[in-house]
């Protein structure tokens, strides 16, 4: 169970995801301030059943709003928002209420920041602290680097680039050639690029 600072209606979900839905009362009325699973929630959560075997859990959630296909619907009738696919409208009601929930930063560089006089910014891009930036990295709009990230020189990262705490981006590939009895280490003259719509996980090396 996930519960969020601001509540949401179900009038919003409906209207802000062009949802039908089987509610008789006024739907204006009724809000809502968590997620949770069928078995796990109360009359202000928002829950959903993709598939007609957890038909017996929603007999019995306690869930206020739950989003189910129109199939289970047409089982078991009473007051539902239909969807065909109930996951994944379930999955954008969260990232509307992360967004909706969220502080929004003001646009700022720190003080104690060291940034070159030549080095461009991206657009609406978020760089938060303890992070080390090479010579020549270009990086887009629109990105959010989390804390404690390493990116080396020459790497290029697109637009909407997740890149989460720990990540390592364009470290040396560690590559040797054994020849007259010696390690010989192989130069990595290479750079890592990036595109657009990434995501990187927290503490991966790319």
């Amino acid at each position: 169970m996930k519960f969020f600072p601001k509540k949401l209606t179900l009038k919003q979900i409906v209207d802000i995801f062009s949802l039908t839905h089987t509610f008789k009362s006024d739907i204006s009325n009724i809000s809502l301030d968590n997620v949770a699973e069928l078995g796990k929630g109360n009359k202000s959560s928002l829950s959903f059943c993709e598939s007609p075997k957890f038909t017996h859990l929603l007999k019995t959630s306690e869930s206020g709003i739950k989003i189910i296909p129109p199939k289970v619907a047409s089982d078991i009738g009473g007051e539902f928002i239909i969807s065909d696919d109930p996951y994944f409208i379930f999955t954008k009601v969260i990232y509307y209420w992360i967004d909706l929930c969220e502080t929004k930063k003001e646009a700022r560089i720190s003080s104690k920041s060291t940034i070159s006089p030549s080095a461009i910014i991206g657009k609406n891009s978020v760089i938060d602290d303890f992070i080390y930036i090479g010579e020549n990295v270009k990086i887009g709009d629109n990105c959010h680097i989390y804390p404690n990230v390493s990116i080396y020189k020459d790497t290029i990262i697109g637009n909407n680039v997740t890149i989460h705490s720990g990540v390592v981006i364009g470290a040396d590939g560690y590559g040797f050639l054994y020849k007259e009895g010696i390690q010989n280490k192989i130069p990595q003259i290479g750079n890592v690029i990036i595109g657009n719509d990434v995501e990187i996980g927290a503490n991966s090396c790319v």
